[in-house]
This record gives structure tokens, sequence and C-alpha cells, in this order.
């Protein structure tokens, strides 16, 4: 009893103390990361305006844009990143206990993240903050020196709730989007240290006073009544807003990939691209944060509003497809801010009676709950940084009616997308998508009863009958799979006709490359002991595996997701 109860007080003190750990690493990086962007950005302002020469408001961002595009280069030169990483790897890591995060590409990515968006790159900052506190979790758990044993998830949820948390001083929404967007299940061994860290985050945030809410605003929403209509025809406006961005920019960067370009021609396409849109519309340079909070202020007109909506996505498809790196949530935040304005034109100008605000906020929600995959994520942000209960309903209506159309039109976030454009399904489920990434040959037996194609009935039951067998495979002398065997069978076949000339014609085998998840597939109309694995490529039988050795593999695997979603 009373090693019971230290037990318990051990897994509680050490998980609430790497819960604070984390939380404040994860912060005070997340913070230094947003501050250090801030600070490049005013810099090349100052550049512009307090040392002003000829023409420097032109040269100025190309050149600019030119050294950050170089440093993106180099950092994937020298730290040897073979592809820049993001959410999707921590959602895929934490659906994979025995998969941890990449660390060294992961790092490699926030630092051209980093250096992208300081250079005026047209993405986001929460994104790849969110992957740092991944990866910070993921530090802890490799150099995890308790006695006591926490799962992957926890560590890669607690970085994740502190990184929202940290981001946007939203300590219930971080927890939320850490088990909505990232782990996908709820366990009540993970909530208290995530909770913590998510607390201690915004706490150590709040302290150093290094925030800045985006949606602090003196608006009241009008009666919800009234906007309903508004807000269901903005549900699924923000949704086709959200498709089309997710689908341009996975099929964007396909497209630039298998062009093969030169790297200096994507360099100079990104640099040229975005030094003009700069010049032209000096809002889409960077993050746009200021942006953000004039369209929110109504400082636009309608026509200001609809260039910068086109000029914005131009930017985003830019810098993502052509070589600079950053998330998501940022661009999709000013997206769905500037489509509700001009929905909200729109509508009222053929008289509905709509809030614009209302319609802004509810925007900014779906079109950025659509894309992550974090509807009641989006809906809580809201709530904990307009402090208004209506603002945060209004914004629900619209926003589960986009996610529904984007789920059952296109798939359930861009980062799920990215990973089934890599073969990785996490909608399976944990267990079969850990079946479906092991090899049947993980399990194959090589030492199975073999017979010559050309050996005689009467030798093959002798020998069944020695091995104390009732199955036998025929394999020719270069290894070609010939068919199967069944006692029962060969006793009703005359005793000299030839082996290969009395397999069973319902034999089922499993190819070589099957995975367990097909394997199991293809069993499930098997009767017998034993199937043949066979190479389909030259009809090679690899060995046999029986249905008590799948059966114990989707055991095991179903034993480890138990573990991990319920404790």
């Amino acid at each position: 009893m009373i090693n019971f109860q230290t037990r318990i007080v051990s897994y509680l003190c050490i998980s609430s103390l790497i819960g604070l750990t984390i939380g404040a690493f994860v912060s005070l990086a997340a913070n230094v990361f947003v501050n250090g962007i801030k600070h490049f950005e005013e810099l090349r302002l100052t550049i512009i305006t307090r040392f002003f020469f000829d023409y420097s408001e032109y040269i100025v961002p190309f050149a600019w844009l030119t050294v950050g595009f170089f440093l993106v280069f180099l950092v994937k030169k020298v730290l040897g990143c073979t592809s820049w990483q993001g959410p999707a790897d921590a959602i895929y890591c934490a659906h994979r206990p025995d998969k941890d995060m990449d660390i060294r590409q992961g790092f490699g990515t926030v630092l051209a993240a980093f250096t992208s968006l300081s250079a005026g790159a047209s993405l986001g900052q929460y994104g790849p903050i969110v992957h740092m506190g991944a990866l910070i979790g993921g530090l802890f758990k490799k150099y995890n020196l308790s006695s006591i044993h926490l799962s992957n998830d926890i560590f890669l949820g607690c970085g994740v709730a502190a990184a929202i948390s940290a981001g946007f001083q939203a300590p219930i929404a971080g927890v939320i989007f850490a088990h909505e967007a990232i782990l996908r299940h709820f366990s009540v061994k993970a909530i208290a240290p995530i909770a913590i860290s998510s607390i201690c985050a915004a706490s150590v945030g709040e302290w150093l006073n290094l925030n800045d809410n985006i949606l602090a605003l003196d608006f009241y929403p009008e009666p919800l009544m009234k906007q309903v209509p508004a807000l269901l025809i903005g549900g699924f406006i923000f949704s086709l807003i959200a498709v089309f961005m997710m689908k341009s920019t996975l099929n964007g960067i396909a497209a630039v990939n298998r062009l093969n370009l030169p790297i200096y021609v994507v360099g100079l396409i990104a640099v040229f691209g975005l030094g003009a849109l700069s010049i032209l519309v000096p809002e889409t340079v960077g993050i746009g944060m200021k942006s953000l909070l004039g369209v929110l202020s109504g400082h636009y007109e309608v026509t200001a509003l609809i260039l910068l909506f086109f000029a914005k996505i131009l930017a985003i498809l830019i810098s993502i497809c052509f070589g600079f790196v950053g998330g998501f949530v940022s661009p999709a935040l000013i997206i769905g801010a500037l489509s509700g304005a001009v929905l909200s034109a729109f509508l009222t100008s053929i008289g509905f009676d709509v809030s614009s605000v209302t319609l802004m906020i509810a925007g900014m929600a779906a079109v950025s709950g659509t894309i992550v995959g974090a509807p009641i994520s989006m809906v809580m942000l809201v709530f904990e940084l307009t402090e208004s209960y209506d603002f945060a309903v209004s914004a629900m209506l619209s926003v589960v009616v986009a996610n529904l159309f984007s789920h059952l039109a296109f798939s359930h976030s861009l980062f799920d997308e990215q990973l089934k454009r890599r073969n990785i399904d996490v909608s399976v489920g944990r267990t079969n998508l850990a079946l479906m990434e092991q090899s049947i040959t993980d399990i194959t037996q090589k030492n199975f009863l073999k017979v010559s194609p050309d050996e005689t009935v009467a030798k093959t039951i002798e020998l069944l009958k020695k091995e104390e067998q009732t199955e036998a495979f025929c394999v020719a002398e270069d290894g070609t799979y010939v068919g199967k065997l069944f006692l029962p069978q060969l006793l009703e076949v005359k005793s000299n006709t030839k082996a290969s000339l009395s397999v069973t014609s319902t034999d089922i085998t499993i190819p070589a490359n099957s995975s367990m998840f097909q394997a199991m597939e293809i069993a499930s109309g098997f009767v017998g002991e034993s199937m043949a694995v066979v190479d389909k490529k030259n009809d090679v039988i690899v060995g046999v595996v029986t249905e008590a050795d799948i059966f114990s593999i989707y055991l095991k695997a179903q034993s480890d997701v138990h573990k991990v979603e319920h404790g």
C-alpha cells in the first residue's frame, strides 16, 4: 500500500514538474522567436525610413528577401535538412509511440522559418512555434532522467499546448489544441501535465509582458439571432477559401518540385515575386499582424480589402512554393478577416443586417480552424482573446459549417493531407497506423516444409506424417512458389501423381511487400494453418506466416495503443 501511494505521489510530482519545465522553456523560446522577428521587421523599416536614399523603398525589400533566401538555403545545406518539418510531423510522432521527433531537422526548420519571416516572407509564426514546442517536448522525452515512464504524447502535448498558450496568451485554447489537433485523443494521465505546461507558459509570457492580444478590440457583438444567416453563409464561403488555400499550397509545392528548377531560379522567383508585391501592396510583406489589426478596426475601404485579399493569397503561395518556410495560422487569420470584411460589405449592400466585426472574427476562426483541423480550439481562442461569450458562439456557427464542408470535400486538415501524400493516414487510428507501417516480412518464418514439384503424392504424404504436419509448400529449386499442399486433399489423389499437379486451387498468398494491416485484410478470408509470403516480382517464396502470428501482432499493437490512450 505504501509503495502504491509512493508511486502515485511520485507520478504527480514528476509529471507536474515536467509540465512546468516544458511550459517555461517553450514560453521563453516562443517569445524570443516572436520578438526576434519583430526586431528584424522594425530594423528593415528603420533602414527604409531613417536611412533614406534614392530608391531605398524599392531596393531594401529585395535585398532583405535575397539575404533571407540565401540564409534559408544555407541552413538547409549546413544542417543537412532533406525536407522541412512542421506540425504534421508532430501529429505523426504522437500517433506512433516508437517514433521520436527529428531534433536536428526540426530545429533546422524552426531556424529557417525565423529567417524567412524576418526577411519578409508572407507566412506565419505560430506553425513554427507549435513545432518548436513539440521539439522541446521531444528533447525532454529523450533526456528524461526520472524513474517514472511518461508516454510520448505527454511530452509532445506539453510542448504544443505551451506553444499555443505562449503565442496567444490563451492557456485553455492551448490545452484543447494539443488534444484536438495533435494528440487526437483524451487521456486522464496526460491532461494534468499538459494543462500545467499551458498555464505555466501563459504565466511566464504575462510576467515578461511579451505578448499582444490581437483581438483586444473595443467592439461588442450584435444580437446573435440577426447574425445567424450571415454566419451560415459565411461558414460555407470560408470553407471554400480554406480548401482553395490548402489545395493551392499542396499542388503548388508539388508542381515546383516536379519542375526541378535550379535553386537560383527558385530564389529569383521568390525574391522578385515578393519584392514586387511589397512595392505594390506593402501590407502583404511579413506576418501581417498590423494589417490584421487594421482590417479589424475598419481602416480599409472595400476595394482595398479585395486587393489585399488576392495579393496576400498570392504572396503566401509564392513564399511557401518557392523556398521560404513558415506556418499557416497567421496567414489563415488574415485571409479569414479579409474574407469576413468583404463578405460583410457585400451582404450589407444587398440588405442583410450584418456586424462586420462579428463576421471578420468568425472568418478568422473558420479559415484557420479548417486549415489546422482544430475547430473547437479556435472557438475557445476567440473566447479567451475577446473575453466575449457572444463572439465565441457566433464564431462557432461559421467554424462548424466550414469544417464540415472541408472534411467532406477535401480533408480533415492541411496537416492530415500532407501526411496522406506521404502515405500516412492518421485517420485510421493508432492501432491500424502501427500495423500499416510494419512489414509482414518481420514475422515471416523461414523454416517451413518444402516439397519439390516432381515429388510424388505418396512420398509427400509420408513426409507430412513424419513431420506431423497437415500442410506443405510446393517450391521449385529456384525458389519459385508453385502452390500449397493439403494432407486431406492428397489422400484423395492417386499416389503416383506429381505434387505440382496436386496443389490446392484455393491457395491464398500474401505479397512480400504487404504491411501487417494489408496482411490482416488478406487473411480475413483464409482457412488453414499458414500462408505463403511471396515476392510477386519473381514469384519466389519468402517464407510463411500463421494466423496466430498475425493475431498476436494485432493484439500487441492494440495493447500498446491502449496504454497510450488510457494509461
